[in-house]
């Protein structure tokens, strides 16, 4: 990988953002390349981020006739690296790892559920990644079905409620060989 063939501490700042619990394993690497008064900033979100409808999703490829994972993409990477675990995993290869918790809601009253429906889609690819893989001629039923749970639970309530909580990582003092 590319930073594996960087020279050690070589950057005074390197910046995360949404992207670590991707490449988890490359921690160790960051810290190698950071200088010793360098600064690494990690931005994550929760693991139970988006929980609301990321828990509809089985429920839609069972009523699709699609077997569901024991735990979806979207899931399974937002607890890689998240506000949950990152202070233990970062803490492994540095010696000072602060931790800033941003709690946050995006609510989406009734009327406006079209816009909720539109930013789910964005992440539509890892919240359906196991059966687009499996079952691509089945999407497109799952992905209406999703948007009619999404419509019934606003109606339910009246609103949508999106779980949002992220958190800031300041890591400093990068351990050599961690």
């Amino acid at each position: 990988e590319i930073i594996q063939g960087m020279d050690g501490a070589a950057f005074d700042l390197i910046i995360a953002s949404y992207s670590l619990y991707f490449f988890p394993h490359l921690i160790h690497e960051i810290a190698r390349v950071l200088s010793p008064e360098g600064l690494f900033i990690a931005v994550t979100h929760s693991r139970h981020s988006l929980k609301e409808v990321t828990s509809l999703v089985p429920r839609c490829m069972e009523k699709a006739g699609v077997v569901p994972p024991p735990e979806i993409t979207l899931i399974r990477l937002f607890g890689s690296f998240c506000l949950e675990n990152g202070r233990e995993l970062l803490a492994a290869s540095f010696d000072a790892v602060e931790r800033i918790v941003y709690p946050n809601e995006l609510i989406f009253p009734l009327e406006r559920v079209d816009e909720c429906i539109d930013y789910l889609d964005t992440k539509r690819h890892l919240m359906f990644k196991d059966a687009m893989e499996s079952h691509p001629l089945k999407i497109d039923d799952m992905v209406t079905l999703f948007h009619d749970m999404v419509f019934e639970y606003a109606r339910a309530s009246g609103e949508i409620v999106l779980s949002k909580d992220d958190a800031v990582f300041r890591c400093r003092r990068p351990r050599r060989g961690a």
